[in-house]
């Protein structure tokens, strides 16, 4: 007997049922994530009034970007959140991750230093791909003239020197594991809660979550999530990235938005809401 292709009842057609439901739900956090966006954006509009030390060199144009793509990365985190879809929302706040790891690891210190490293690793990243273009068929004509613009833009940084060029082919870092940055930056336990939790979602090896198997083989595709924890821990931690990444950004500029920025400190914190999530998952284990 064949198995049953069934879609639940709320799929794509009825996504505003959905929609209203989770805003209910997670109306706190989501109301937090509101007030706290708004504020963020008043970071950027500001940017063009602060006075910013030439010591500092590429730093403000490097860190800025940065910034404006945390922000998208939250609003798409926003987006889907709304929508139930949990494993999407990870995805998407692993990559908020590493965006607010590399704005700390930047301002943390030699700033200067760091935001030349930063370009250099982009323009050593795409010459080590087009190397790789230059032998794949099909790619190698178009190999050439990329090559031949990054050479140009590579010969600013070539007082980095041969060996950390080489080093920043991979990250913007160097050669050091990952783990050791989320460390440096005070972010250590974000990298096991968020980046290497949500890495089975990110690499494709989730598939369980979104099927349900009957008892008679009947397979139900999942188009959303009712993982409560899950989408607590998603919200908990863009709520704390996003803090963490204004609080830094208005201090190092001196935006002046220091105190309004410390009224909206995250309720609770991403570990706590992880806790929760595992007990709640211990318990339902129990018979």
């Amino acid at each position: 007997m064949r198995n049953e292709l069934k879609f639940p009842g709320y799929a794509l057609q009825d996504e505003t049922i959905v929609s209203n439901a989770m805003e209910r739900h997670f109306a706190r956090q989501l109301g937090e994530l509101d007030k706290m966006t708004a504020v963020a954006l008043k970071l950027l509009k500001a940017s063009d009034a602060i006075v910013i030390p030439l010591a500092l060199g590429k730093t403000p144009m490097i860190v800025l970007a940065l910034y404006s793509k945390l922000l998208k990365t939250v609003r798409a985190i926003r987006v889907v959140g709304a929508l139930s879809l949990v494993e999407d929302a990870q995805v998407l706040c692993r990559t908020l991750a590493e965006t607010a790891v590399a704005i700390r690891y930047i301002l943390q210190k030699k700033s200067a230093l760091r935001a030349d490293e930063y370009v250099a690793h982009k323009i050593m990243r795409t010459k080590h791909l087009m190397n790789i273009w230059s032998k794949t068929p099909g790619l190698k004509l178009r190999a050439k003239p990329i090559m031949k613009m990054a050479e140009i833009h590579s010969a600013p940084y070539a007082y980095l020197g041969e060996k950390r060029l080489k080093e920043l082919r991979r990250w913007y870092w160097g050669d050091r594991p990952m783990a050791e940055v989320f460390k440096e930056v005070g972010l250590e336990r974000m990298y096991h809660v968020v980046y290497v939790q949500f890495a089975g979602v990110q690499h494709v090896s989730d598939a369980e979550r979104h099927v349900n198997i009957g008892d008679k083989g009947t397979v139900t595709v999942l188009l959303g999530s009712s993982d409560e924890g899950q989408m607590n821990v998603v919200l908990q931690t863009t709520l704390t990235l996003l803090w963490l990444t204004m609080s830094r950004l208005s201090r190092k500029f001196k935006m002046g938005y220091e105190a309004d920025i410390a009224n909206m400190k995250p309720e609770h914190s991403v570990y706590e809401a992880l806790r929760a999530w595992r007990l709640r998952q211990r318990a339902k284990r129990k018979p």
